[in-house]
């Protein structure tokens, strides 16, 4: 494929998020047919196809055939989590997703010791005993999923859907992150579950001074892991 194509197709993506975006275009839109498209933007019908299939690839479209392509269900993580594995590439970059992550989960916990209700604290108790199981078997894929999930409903418990999308936005950047550190750094999924049980606590207790300063420690924990695994990786 040449790099004048790839740049084209690219230019087929962009126009269709900018689209998306913008509201012109909508969950469960058809497209307009490949031949009107291809002059609306300006490209060959093969160069629009490729861009369509990687559109496609990331979730945000649904090629049916005999029935064209349609705008399916988006989440912000639609538009992130095809980046996830350039983005991770860059030490910069994984320390800022960090950050993020503190600032968001921060301002989370504080909400979720306020407005979290029996239903919300239960769903997480399931989460930490389940997370112990693979602990104890030492399946940390596993774990590093439910790990993810403990920290949604977290969020879910904030009652703050702005606080949700957020996080939602860049699950799957962690969920790889997440992944990966705890395969490679002996101990990172212990001491983050000591941290998650901590959160918890917090949680029941309404206690919101407590939730911080677990997010506070288990982030500076998930950080220093993430380091050593750069560390890991470009040596």
């Amino acid at each position: 494929m040449s790099l004048k194509r790839t740049s084209l197709s690219d230019h087929v993506v962009e126009e269709i998020k900018s689209r998306i975006m913008r509201g012109e275009l909508r969950e469960g839109d058809r497209l307009p047919s490949h031949d009107l498209l291809s002059k609306e933007l300006g490209v060959s019908r093969t160069t629009l196809r490729e861009g369509l299939k990687n559109l496609a690839l990331m979730g945000i479209l649904e090629m049916k055939p005999g029935r064209g392509t349609h705008i399916k269900a988006l989440s912000p993580s639609s538009f992130m989590d095809h980046l996830a594995p350039t983005l991770l590439m860059d030490r910069a970059t994984t320390m800022e997703l960090m950050e993020a992550r503190f600032y968001v989960e921060l301002g989370t916990v504080a909400l979720a010791c306020k407005h979290a209700n029996r239903s919300d604290i239960e769903a997480m108790e399931r989460f930490i005993q389940e997370m112990e199981g693979y602990l104890q078997t030492k399946q940390y894929t596993r774990f590093s999923d439910l790990d993810l999930r403990f920290h949604l409903q977290m969020t879910q418990a904030s009652r703050n859907r702005v606080l949700e999308k957020i996080l939602d936005s860049i699950r799957g950047l962690l969920s790889q992150l997440l992944s990966e550190v705890v395969l490679y750094i002996p101990g990172m999924a212990e001491d983050g579950h000591q941290y998650h049980k901590q959160i918890l606590k917090a949680i029941r207790n309404r206690d919101p001074q407590l939730g911080e300063r677990a997010i506070r420690r288990h982030i500076a924990s998930v950080a220093s892991a993430a380091k050593k695994y750069q560390r890991l990786k470009s040596s």
